[in-house]
């Protein structure tokens, strides 16, 4: 009998087998890495090649000196590098120009260069497509525009798997018409997945019966009333006269004691930041340290915090206005309330039990640190999270929208024992680059932690600033 030799695969230059099945090449842009730098583990499965072009590690290594990208930028060179020495994925030097027409010098327009390259290279051509992964809208129309007759390449905006594809939802909450038979022996509301369809732990459902509708809220196995025009420190939901459901659904889930992370999302004066302090202040007797913190970035993603002068209080200031724009209106509110606990606590005159609202208002104007060190409210900068431990605190965080889905749980997992946190913004008003609506850290926690029952989720949807406010947050 003939023996038959043991045949060699051939192996090409990626250290792959001609003989194994392969994916696709995939080149990534240097926003995808700040975006989630996570998603490499994501690349490199199904036998695809991961190509980083060296452009992209240049650039990584420069936004090392950015104080809001530097953790990202770090942690992606150290994957890059980790994966690059386990041969999971190549950095490419080579660059193709050819027919291109672009400024050489452009980081862009050189990773468009490398992704030339690949096409024309024999060395990739057993790969069943060659795929360019970019959130960068140019580049996204220049890739597209030039490799658009060729089959083999397919330009994408980077969608981060990690963050479920968000249904559009219909304006305002879903409207549920009750019967008898929806009532247990003892006059609870039982809940129902086909009566109640996609209603989640702590989601708002109005209620209509004869004609009249109530609000209410999913809590495990039962619908849970909100009792009617529900406030928090003097301050009820606002919608031009009319009830706004969704701001009632906040101010319940703010004061419930189960819910420990609550994040709510709304056009601009929709009153997040506002109902998120009165309910803080509602519940300053269970919390030990109530803070506010709001990341410090300007309109046009300015990391101007440095050079302001003073201390850090003296540096916090200017972005903790809004929180003492809102006390002021938690103290209008309250100005025919005997019972307001914080004339007593403010007094300044031992003989006088209560100030007034005009002695309230000049001492937060004048003194706005001792104010609310007086109320128990700390303003923290939200750099300095890391390593610390928060039991018995009520933490609000302005500006949510411009976290990262990093920094998000880092905050999220500083959170001990009997503590709640709030994060409140407008994903429509993002002022860091390489975040937007999709892959902002609020979308992405909303995302991923919605259903739990220590979890509320909250999308309000009037603007009740004012309205010209409102307009614009229409049309604009």
């Amino acid at each position: 009998m003939k023996k038959v030799k043991n045949s060699v695969p051939v192996v090409n230059k990626n250290g792959l087998s001609q003989e194994e099945e392969k994916g696709n090449v995939i080149i990534v842009d240097t926003n995808v890495f700040i975006n989630d730098y996570t998603v490499l583990h994501d690349f490199i499965k199904d036998k695809n090649l991961l190509i980083v072009p060296k452009t992209v590690v240049v650039e990584l290594d420069k936004l090392k000196t950015k104080p809001e990208v530097k953790h990202e930028a770090r942690m992606a060179s150290n994957l890059i590098y980790k994966f690059h020495k386990e041969g999971k994925l190549k950095i490419l030097w080579s660059q193709n120009f050819s027919r291109l027409s672009l400024d050489k010098d452009v980081p862009d327009n050189q990773i468009i260069a490398c992704l030339n390259h690949v096409t024309k290279s024999t060395d990739f051509s057993s790969y069943k497509k060659i795929k360019l992964v970019t959130d960068d809208t140019s580049m996204l129309i220049l890739a597209s525009s030039f490799f658009e007759n060729n089959p083999r390449v397919e330009v994408e905006r980077f969608r981060n798997i990690r963050i479920p594809s968000a249904k559009t939802e219909e304006k305002g909450l879903k409207i549920v018409k009750l019967n008898l038979k929806d009532y247990d022996k003892s006059g609870k509301i039982i809940y129902k997945a086909n009566k109640f369809p996609g209603i989640k732990e702590n989601d708002g459902v109005l209620l209509k019966e004869n004609d009249n509708l109530s609000l209410a809220y999913r809590k495990k196995n039962e619908i849970v009333r909100i009792p009617s025009y529900i406030s928090a420190s003097g301050i009820k939901s606002q919608n031009e006269g009319e009830r706004n459901w969704e701001q009632e659904l906040l101010i319940a889930q703010l004061l419930d004691p189960e819910i420990k992370v609550v994040m709510a999302s709304g056009g601009a004066g929709s009153g997040k930041t506002l109902l998120a302090l009165a309910a803080a202040l509602e519940k300053h007797d269970d919390y030990r340290d109530i803070i506010l913190t709001r990341p410090a970035i300007l309109i046009g993603d300015l990391d101007r915090l440095g050079f302001l002068p003073g201390d850090l209080n003296a540096k916090m200031s200017e972005f903790m206005d809004p929180f003492v724009q809102n006390l002021e209106v938690i103290i209008d509110a309250n100005d025919k309330n005997p019972n307001f606990w914080m004339k007593e606590v403010i007094s300044e005159d031992s003989r006088k039990k209560n100030c007034s609202r005009a002695e309230l208002l000049n001492f937060l104007r004048t003194k706005q640190f001792e104010f609310l060190s007086r109320l128990g409210i700390k303003v923290n900068s939200i750099q300095y999270y890391k390593g610390r431990t928060y039991h018995k605190t009520f933490l609000i965080v302005d500006e949510a929208q411009d976290l990262s889905p990093i920094e998000i749980k880092q905050i999220i997992t500083r959170m001990g024992r009997d503590s709640k946190v709030v994060f409140v913004g407008d994903l429509g008003q993002i002022d860091r680059r390489f975040l937007n609506a999709e892959n902002s850290g609020l979308s992405y926690a909303m995302a991923k932690m919605v259903g739990n029952p220590m979890i509320g989720v909250v999308n309000l949807t009037h603007t009740v600033r004012s309205e010209v406010a409102a307009y614009a947050e229409k049309v604009l």
